[in-house]
């Protein structure tokens, strides 16, 4: 089994704190199969390939009287943390179309510069 590239593993701490910062409501998906050290083997991977590396909720916009507002308040955010080189998988790809078929949001980021950018064309003020 390949290892993660270090460089995406901080890349996706960085992203979560950075969304917390934001008041997303952010975690870490981790699809890395378990060892068994009973068995020595890799249990069975029973999940959906390509799910990204992070999945958030979309807070709402504040708009005047700290109302949140929007056509992104709630929906799902699914971000994909690669290294510059980094391939973004046929299973990886596939998953974020189906997010975004499903009125979601999708990110491939290579650097905490390309998630902040992204929101901002989203319309959100980023700290941080």
């Amino acid at each position: 089994m390949p290892k993660r590239n270090a460089f995406e593993s901080e890349l996706v701490t960085a992203a979560l704190a950075l969304m917390q910062l934001n008041d997303f409501v952010a975690f870490r998906v981790n699809n890395t199969p378990a060892y068994d050290t009973k068995r020595r083997v890799f249990r069975s991977f029973r999940g959906r390939k390509g799910v990204s590396d992070i999945i958030a909720v979309a807070r709402g916009i504040r708009v005047g009287d700290d109302k949140k507002v929007g056509d992104l308040f709630g929906r799902i955010l699914c971000v994909e943390c690669k290294a510059l080189k980094g391939v973004v998988s046929a299973d990886q790809r596939r998953f974020l179309r189906d997010i975004e078929t499903t009125g979601g949001i999708s990110l491939i980021i290579r650097c905490l510069d390309d998630l902040s950018g992204d929101l901002r064309e989203l319309g959100y003020d980023i700290r941080g």
